[in-house]
């Protein structure tokens, strides 16, 4: 029995990067959007370091929109959003999720770069501005210096009409530098916050849709969810959102049917 799969998340590149034979191409990122709405997925989620700076970017986000699938999402910083790119997201119909680490330009800065919460804030306020809020969101990475903000900060985005709020946190191994590996959660924290901001989500009913990225997040998530199938733009897929979860081997050889095999074959052993 194959798992189907509600939720893809591609890591594109911020640009193309080396020779065409070592990353996705736009056609193979294509075909696993055509697959992917033939067994039913709900959110196709663009993800990397700058999405708009993917020259493929309006392919794929036209292709999946164009596919049915209910929602098209991609992660964005701020950094390029200039007029005729609000007009075209506008348009476009796709679900936008503003990096937002936190209310405190400190914090979100010492993750990021100087300036980029400055940045956030200025592509927020210019969205709500074109009348987004129904399909604009931020998306949050927990960290032991702004996890106390999380509540507060959905609040706030609850307040300014935004639409939702997804959280992640680092995993293991990412993020390579001494300053994002020292605020990396535990696990014990990570389930802690998981309980708080579901208490959260429940005090903004109605108002704010507060998810983790990663379904895998929430406790007994294996047990016959629906899972989030990662895929990198070197054609690498893993079972959850960070990466660090089970590898079901590289979409640029394998349909996704094959690689969903994979689940279904561990979920049974």
């Amino acid at each position: 029995m194959l798992v189907s799969v509600e939720q893809l998340l591609l890591v594109v590149p911020s640009q193309v990067k080396g020779s065409p034979a070592g990353e996705m191409t736009v056609y193979q990122w294509s075909a696993l959007l055509e697959q992917f709405a033939a067994q039913g997925g709900r959110e196709v989620l663009l993800s990397g370091g700058e999405t708009l700076g993917y020259p493929s970017f309006w392919v794929l986000v036209r292709k999946a929109i164009g596919l049915r699938i209910p929602r098209v999402s991609a992660c964005m910083t701020g950094n390029l959003l200039e007029p005729w790119v609000i007009r075209e997201v506008v348009s476009s119909g796709v679900h936008v999720l503003v990096t937002l680490d936190s209310l405190t330009p400190e914090v979100h800065d010492g993750l990021r770069r100087g300036g980029a919460h400055g940045v956030a804030m200025a592509g927020i306020q210019a969205l709500l501005a074109h009348g987004m809020g129904e399909r604009l969101g931020i998306v949050s990475t927990a960290t032991r210096l702004g996890r106390q903000e999380l509540p507060a900060l959905a609040q706030w985005a609850a307040e300014q009409g935004l639409s939702s709020m997804r959280w992640s946190v680092i995993p293991e191994g990412g993020w390579s530098s001494p300053q994002a590996q020292a605020a990396r959660l535990t696990a014990e924290e990570v389930q802690d916050l998981a309980g708080t901001l579901a208490a959260t989500a429940r005090s903004l009913h109605g108002r704010l849709q507060l998810d983790p990225l990663d379904q895998a997040h929430r406790p007994g998530a294996l047990a016959g969810y629906a899972p989030m199938v990662r895929v990198h733009y070197s054609g690498e897929a893993h079972l959850g959102s960070t990466g660090e979860g089970m590898r079901l081997g590289n979409a640029r050889f394998s349909c996704l049917e094959a690689l969903l095999s994979r689940v279904a074959q561990a979920a049974g052993d």
